[in-house]
């Protein structure tokens, strides 16, 4: 099967099952950071070109996001890479475990 990215309504969806599996602390967090979902271009590596990761969230200069091709939730600091693209992100296998580190 070929991969084929992620709708924002499929995104909406995931998130929203995600949230329903946190912990009440986890998910008061999340709502009073949570943003309307924006991309942010990426490069995984000179062999690729540039692509978007989903942006939940943003918190100083930490973006929460969606890595739809490895379909994690990650966490970036952006700022000391430039704007964009972005080179370096940390990815977890849920939306918590990458809450945490917001």
């Amino acid at each position: 099967m070929d991969w084929q990215p992620i709708t924002e309504k499929e995104l909406s969806l995931q998130i929203e099952e995600a949230v329903f599996q946190m912990s009440e602390e986890a998910r008061r967090k999340f709502e009073s950071v949570r943003a309307p979902i924006s991309k942010v271009e990426c490069r995984r590596g000179s062999r690729y070109g540039e692509e978007q990761l989903f942006v939940l969230c943003r918190s100083g200069n930490k973006l929460l996001l969606f890595d739809d091709v490895e379909d994690e939730f990650g966490i970036a600091v952006f700022g000391f890479q430039g704007d964009a693209p972005l080179m370096e992100w940390k990815l977890f296998s849920t939306l918590e475990q990458a809450l945490s580190e917001l």
